[in-house]
């Protein structure tokens, strides 16, 4: 402990300020650098995680065929997916629907003007009523050409400013 209070009084730490490690934590830092330290060393690990390389499921399998390898990988995948619609709560739909907000009242807004598109279109409107109808769209457009005739115009002036300097 003279070596961590020296480093501690090096550093301008106390050393009282870090607690000191049980034996336990001790004596299971080798077994954790030794797992570390394993695929670098050249040892084998098993990938759990992973349908195509987890050995112990190639050995199971044996010389079944293509077949048997694509229907064990199917039940694997269909009983991830058992387990991760159990696993779906009312907070997680929420956060979902918070998360992607934006997204889906656009596709919402796409798809309901498509419909009252279809669904009007049978009707004789007069021109004051499409006109109605019309302006969400020519507010969306020309909000849309305020914002990107001036990156255009400022783009191009900097392109010319810097053809200019190069001469």
């Amino acid at each position: 402990t003279g070596g961590r209070a020296e480093l501690c009084a090096a550093a301008g730490l106390r050393s009282s300020a870090f607690p000191r490690r049980s034996r336990q934590a001790a004596s299971r830092e080798p077994s954790l650098l030794a797992e570390a330290l394993s695929p670098m060393m050249g040892e084998r690990q098993s990938h759990i995680n992973s349908l195509f390389l987890n050995e112990e499921s190639s050995k199971r399998l044996g010389k079944g065929g293509r077949g048997q390898r694509f229907r064990h990988a199917w039940e694997k995948q269909a009983a991830r997916a058992r387990k991760q619609m159990y696993a779906i709560t009312r907070e997680s739909i929420k956060i979902f629907f918070q998360r992607h907000a934006f997204v889906l009242l656009t596709i919402s807004s796409v798809l309901l003007g498509i419909t009252l598109a279809m669904a009007l279109r049978p009707y004789r409107m007069t021109y004051r009523q499409v006109k109605y109808f019309s302006f969400p769209g020519e507010l969306l457009m020309r909000m849309l050409q305020m914002l990107v005739l001036p990156l255009i115009v400022s783009s191009l002036i900097t392109a010319e400013m810097e053809e200019i300097l190069r001469l």
